[in-house]
């Protein structure tokens, strides 16, 4: 399975929204808006999905 898009998304804040660009690997531009705290969340959610990844096979991580 192909990745749907480039792995250097760029972020544009505003004062109540945020939009996630992604560049697709057909070299166009997608924005995904969403408000801070969605982003914030986002953020914790990708932050957890990585350390799991780092997780040694049926280890457990701090």
């Amino acid at each position: 399975m192909l990745p749907i898009s480039l792995p250097a998304p760029e972020l544009m804040m505003g004062e109540g929204l945020a939009v996630i660009v992604l560049t697709t690997v057909e070299d166009q531009r997608v924005g995904i808006p969403m408000g801070h705290q969605a982003l914030s969340d986002l953020h914790k959610i990708i932050g957890e999905a990585l350390r799991l990844l780092r997780a040694p096979e049926g280890g457990s991580v701090q």
